[in-house]
């Protein structure tokens, strides 16, 4: 039994940190808020890395992964670590045409 408690405490060791919302070379970037305009979802899309690593080096392969892709931007952008892994994380999407 305790065994099993050490592990459910490791699995539950982890900490959520946001990324500023801004733009990133061109693609935008969001992390509680979402765009004003029109947009579809394409894929959640993430970066790991193991300790130690860099989450503003690994922030823009993200973005350069959604780019690669075609998407407008990312939502739900996070920074999170979990025992001796970084992972940024986020939603790519897709802006709508809109009609004038």
């Amino acid at each position: 039994m305790h065994g099993f408690l050490v592990l459910a405490r490791r699995m539950w060791c982890h900490q959520i940190h946001f990324v500023e919302e801004g733009t990133f070379d061109g693609m935008e970037v969001y992390t509680t808020k979402v765009p004003e305009r029109a947009f579809e979802e394409i894929r959640y899309i993430e970066i790991q890395r193991t300790l130690p690593s860099n989450p503003k080096l690994m922030l823009d392969q993200l973005v350069e992964m959604a780019r690669n892709e075609g998407t407008d931007g990312l939502v739900n952008v996070r920074f999170t670590r979990i025992e001796k892994r970084n992972i940024v994380s986020g939603t790519s999407i897709k802006f709508k045409e809109t009609s004038q």
